[in-house]
């Protein structure tokens, strides 16, 4: 969408439009900025500038109400990207990731996202912004930690704790992978691990892979069909690490 710069929320091919909503544009369009920075030339061939894109998109989230998970993922496309989030921005990174009292209103995909940006951005921030990282994964391990089963929980509390989707499990387990490699932080290395082969056991018979479990069990709630998001974005995302690591 030229005029916002941003891309759409979805495109409607039937009605050949963009259906825009602002804060959640924000967010795929930092997914894309995502995507751009896996290329060789990290999108300087295209008729964008992603580096550019990320102030505006930085600047654009704080005066809309997008989930914490956004902040996540602005955290990570600037790591990815080499290139800095705007002052403010990176300061209300730094309040999501500090107000402890907060966190038990957040979702799995919230606190594994926060996680993430945060424990790839430790290294270049100071001390204390380092010791909280390290206070959101000993949280995510004590609160969200499914148990036997090998999955996640979808949040500390509330009627929807075990039932959790497939997104949970994927948010949930790089941000152990992330976490562990920047911290060398073997525990969270294993436990991401944990949650890779309890989505194998339950992938289906076509490659496919479920959206609802039950975390408490493992147990399959919505055997989902074969979806190119889950096939070609959300598996690799998390496989590239499980492989390296041995899986």
């Amino acid at each position: 969408m030229e005029g916002q710069g941003t891309w759409s929320h979805r495109y409607d091919g039937v009605s050949n439009a963009n259906e825009s909503i602002p804060e959640s544009d924000v967010f795929y369009s930092l997914n894309v900025l995502l995507g751009l920075a896996r290329l060789p030339d990290q999108g300087a061939a295209t008729r964008w500038d992603p580096k550019k894109m990320l102030g505006q998109l930085g600047e654009q989230m704080l005066g809309l109400p997008v989930r914490p998970y956004a902040f996540g993922m602005a955290m990570w496309a600037s790591h990815d990207l080499g290139e800095e989030l705007p002052g403010s921005t990176l300061d209300a990174c730094r309040r999501l990731l500090k107000d402890e009292s907060a966190w038990p209103g957040f979702k799995a995909q919230d606190l594994g996202l926060l996680l993430s940006g945060a424990s790839m951005l430790s290294e270049h921030q100071d001390r204390s912004w380092r010791e909280a990282t390290e206070r959101l994964f000993a949280y995510i391990r004590s609160e969200l930690d499914g148990g036997s089963s090998g999955l996640f929980h979808d949040s500390a509390t509330g009627a929807r704790r075990t039932l959790v989707t497939y997104a949970t499990n994927v948010y949930s387990t790089l941000a152990c992978f992330h976490f562990g490699e920047a911290f060398e932080d073997q525990d969270a290395i294993e436990r991401a691990l944990r949650c890779v082969n309890a989505l194998a056991r339950a992938q289906g018979p076509h490659g496919e892979w479920p959206w609802f479990y039950q975390s408490t069990t493992g147990k399959v709630l919505d055997p989902y069909q074969v979806y190119s998001v889950h096939q070609d974005g959300m598996a690799p995302a998390y496989l590239h690490h499980a492989v390296a690591h041995g899986h």
